[in-house]
């Protein structure tokens, strides 16, 4: 069994346990709706998706499973050997999942951890553990050694920042829209952190964790494409494609 083989296996069961890990969260939170009879399903289905950590950990998977397809195709094109780059759109979307899977590991055990989610069930602490710990620290290893990855120019480093500026827009114009049936009260934000009502200063603490963890995602990013530059000697090339 080759190196790209193995590679591609464990990639695509760790997309299968992150998918696993969000498809028991999404059963919990249902049930928990369930019991105690939310009228507004719909608002409530949304406000799952709009979680980070759902959003990053299914995206993750889905990299996965098309990086190990692909990886599987160029190894099977050299006869089971060593792979050459991969394409420079699959190493963008990796970077990408490095830097959101990061963030959702830094920001869950360092904010977030022991906080309750209202409306997202009392299911075993497992599905947290993949979606926060495990998915991030192995998604860092396969960029770190995974097989046919080339150097990453900095110009992909702005991309890294559209999901979670645009997460974080949306999370802020819509939760004064958005009424919280499992609170009884009209406002509505995935995280504490982005909730004014719960901060002394309002806002002002809000767009504080907002500015800072946007600069913690530039950082992680600049370490992720720095690590493909350091490791690789010659020209700056991007990967191939």
């Amino acid at each position: 069994m080759t190196r790209n083989t193995v590679t591609a296996a464990l990639r695509i069961l760790l997309a299968v346990a992150m998918s696993v890990a969000t498809v028991k969260s999404y059963l919990d939170a249902a049930a928990d709706w369930a019991a105690n009879d939310y009228p507004d399903r719909l608002t409530l289905n949304v406000n799952f998706v709009a979680y980070f950590t759902i959003q990053s950990n299914v995206l993750g998977a889905v990299v996965l499973v098309i990086a190990a397809i692909l990886l599987l195709r160029r190894g099977g094109a050299r006869g089971g050997g060593a792979a050459g780059a991969e394409p420079s759109w699959l190493t963008t979307l990796r970077l990408i999942v490095l830097v959101d899977m990061t963030i959702t590991g830094i920001v869950y055990n360092v904010l977030l951890r022991g906080i309750a989610v209202h409306g997202g069930g009392s299911g075993p602490d497992w599905p947290s553990e993949i979606h926060h710990v495990v998915a991030p620290a192995l998604i860092i290893v396969d960029w770190l050694v995974g097989p046919g990855r080339g150097r990453v120019p900095w110009s992909r480093l702005w991309l890294t920042l559209i999901h979670p500026l645009a997460w974080a827009a949306v999370a802020l114009l819509r939760g004064p829209l958005v009424y919280d049936q499992t609170q009884s009260r009209q406002s509505w934000y995935p995280y504490p952190f982005l909730d004014p009502a719960l901060s002394p200063t309002g806002y002002a603490s809000v767009w504080i964790y907002v500015v800072g963890i946007a600069l913690l995602f530039a950082v992680v990013a600049a370490l992720g494409i720095l690590v493909t530059r350091i490791r690789r000697r010659g020209p700056a090339r991007p990967s191939a494609g």
